[in-house]
């Protein structure tokens, strides 16, 4: 099973809403990373690129996704 490289977001303030996916990400699929919102991007750190997390090899990447829909101020 091929892991994804999709990204989604929920509109803050509106935690029965849909969540909406966003257009195919440039990262790689991965597993185990660590995904913030950082003012209007999204930034994506690390993870391994092994399924279900097997042991590695592991990424040492930092993506920053700008996208207008993101909106921490008002979470």
């Amino acid at each position: 099973v091929p892991m994804k490289h999709d990204a989604y977001y929920l509109d803050a303030g509106n935690a029965s809403a849909r969540w909406v996916r966003l257009p195919d990400a440039p990262w790689k699929g991965r597993y185990d990373y660590d995904m913030e919102i950082v003012g209007d991007a999204i930034v994506l750190v690390g993870g391994e690129a092994s399924l279900f997390g097997a042991g590695g090899p592991y990424f040492n990447d930092v993506w920053r996704l700008e996208s207008p829909m993101c909106d921490a101020g008002s979470a």
